[in-house]
């Protein structure tokens, strides 16, 4: 296992091997259609789960849809006060039902406020301004607004083994449960073609 190292088609050449499956993730879509959003008080989502030091005491996330919501749950269990906006009338748990009631009914416990119809218009030292003029005071504003696949990246791959696979949000974003499924029939599959 190589840590910290770019996964390019050079790199990948390096070891000669006979099958890759390329599992690249997906990068968030940064919402520069939000005046202030490349503000110094402005993270993604994984940012913050990365350093959580970077979430102010009060936090504004923007989209309520998994990353946004369990997101929230994370943060408010470690003190902050948080607030989720959401464009949307309801949040997007993206076929887990059953997960989202249990998110929802813990981001309720934990006092996050969740704020659908709302859409953020512009991003402040204060907080978050929405098109209805709305003011949420944030010290911190996180944008979970969805991802976009690594296609590039990936397809650079595709050429460095005999066999290639390709699996998950590099494809097109979607569950851990869809990316699970897509692996196992790829490790499945090798020496196969």
């Amino acid at each position: 296992m190589k840590l910290n190292t770019p996964a390019t088609f050079e790199e990948a050449a390096k070891y000669e091997p006979d099958a890759i499956i390329a599992a690249l993730g997906a990068k968030a879509i940064v919402p520069t259609f939000i005046e202030g959003w490349d503000r110094a008080n402005v993270f993604s989502a994984e940012d913050v789960y990365c350093d959580l030091s970077k979430a102010g005491d009060r936090v504004v996330i923007l989209g309520a849809g998994l990353v946004g919501c369990e997101l929230s749950l994370h943060l408010a269990m470690n003190g902050r006060k948080v607030t989720v906006l959401e464009k949307a009338s309801v949040p997007n748990f993206e076929g887990n039902l059953l997960h989202g009631d249990a998110v929802m009914q813990k981001m309720k416990e934990l006092g996050v406020e969740l704020k659908t119809g709302s859409k953020a218009e512009r991003i402040d030292d204060s907080g978050v301004i929405t098109s209805d003029g709305t003011h949420y005071s944030a010290d911190t504003v996180i944008y979970a607004v969805g991802q976009r696949s690594r296609f590039e990246e990936t397809d650079e791959l595709r050429f460095a083994a005999g066999e290639f696979y390709s699996v998950g949000d590099c494809n097109i974003p979607a569950t851990i449960a869809k990316a699970n499924k897509e692996a196992y029939y790829a490790a499945r599959d090798i020496g196969r073609l």
